[in-house]
């Protein structure tokens, strides 16, 4: 009966200890965890080579342009072209009056911006150069295509990848509505 206490009293500090050992390698000095180096001699992630996205930095893309793109291209989700009280609708309504002018930006965007960003870019190049877009669909695809893109919808707020709504856009007829068809009447 002793035997059976003690086994079920070391087992419960065992689980303890494994529930509290993040926290309390958090809270030691780094001279006792082994890394001992300092702050300044621990490479970065850009410059060990690690490749980091716009999400990560949370820092908007650097370009000087015209603050609707600026704002798609660090969009963190696409909105359902429906939605006329989204995060994104303004900026994207203003972004579209631009057109063909604003191309060399959106291209910008294209290779630079977020990956909403990037499909919201193309959906808008897509208004006026379709071939262009399709080409810049492709390339999305087969760059990022695994990449995971929040979605919101009128009833719906899902994640699709990169591929999906490149594929979805590229079809006949699309599912997802990105950019209007049609700008609104104000």
């Amino acid at each position: 009966m002793n035997l059976e206490r003690n086994f079920y009293f070391a087992s419960g500090l065992m689980a303890l200890s494994l529930c509290f050992m993040p926290f309390v390698s958090a809270q030691m000095d780094p001279s006792l965890t082994g890394t001992g180096l300092p702050p300044s001699a621990v490479p970065s992630s850009t410059e060990s080579g690690a490749k980091t996205s716009s999400l990560e930095n949370e820092k908007p893309p650097s370009r000087n342009m015209n603050a609707a793109l600026t704002a798609l291209a660090s969009a963190k989700q696409l909105e359902d072209a429906s939605l006329k009280n989204g995060k994104n609708a303004t900026s994207l309504n203003l972004a579209i009056k631009l057109g063909a002018p604003a191309r060399d930006d959106l291209e910008w965007i294209i290779a630079n911006g977020s990956p909403a960003g990037r499909l919201y870019a193309t959906a808008i190049l897509g208004r006026f150069d379709p071939t262009a877009a399709k080409d810049a669909y492709r390339a999305l695809a087969a760059g990022m295509g695994d990449v995971n893109v929040d979605f919101v919808g009128a009833h719906e707020r899902c994640h699709y990848s990169v591929a999906d709504i490149v594929t979805d856009q590229t079809s006949a007829k699309p599912l997802i509505e990105i950019v209007p068809k049609q700008m609104a009447k104000p």
